[in-house]
């Protein structure tokens, strides 16, 4: 009978957990999670200028972007320099991103 209960017990977390899930899915949280994706930009280019430091204004394809404390910067396919390519991130028109990315990527034909 204890194993019963248990599982008893399980289902009920099962089917709290889909209610719970079902509420948070109303159509203003659905509306909400559009608006952000609208409100976010990605382009790659090459770094034309950059700040000292990281932090401050750059510019990326042509275009002058500037960076915050709360940007974050991936270094992993190398250094951000000037000359190199980079993809950059905008969310709710602050720069949340900016990442060195392989040269391909900036090229015409490479480019996403």
């Amino acid at each position: 009978m204890q194993g019963r209960g248990l599982m008893m017990r399980s289902i009920m977390v099962f089917m709290m957990s889909l209610a719970i899930a079902a509420l948070l899915m109303t159509p203003e949280t659905v509306a909400a999670k559009r608006d952000n994706d609208r409100d976010r930009i990605r382009f790659y280019g090459w770094v034309e200028s950059m700040p000292e430091g990281l932090r401050g204004t750059w510019i990326i394809g042509g275009q002058e972007v500037t960076t915050t404390p709360r940007t974050e910067f991936d270094q992993e396919e190398g250094l951000l320099k000037i000359g190199g390519c980079a993809k950059v991130d905008i969310r709710g028109g602050a720069v949340h991103e900016i990442d060195s990315e392989p040269a391909e990527d900036c090229s015409s034909t490479g480019r996403r």
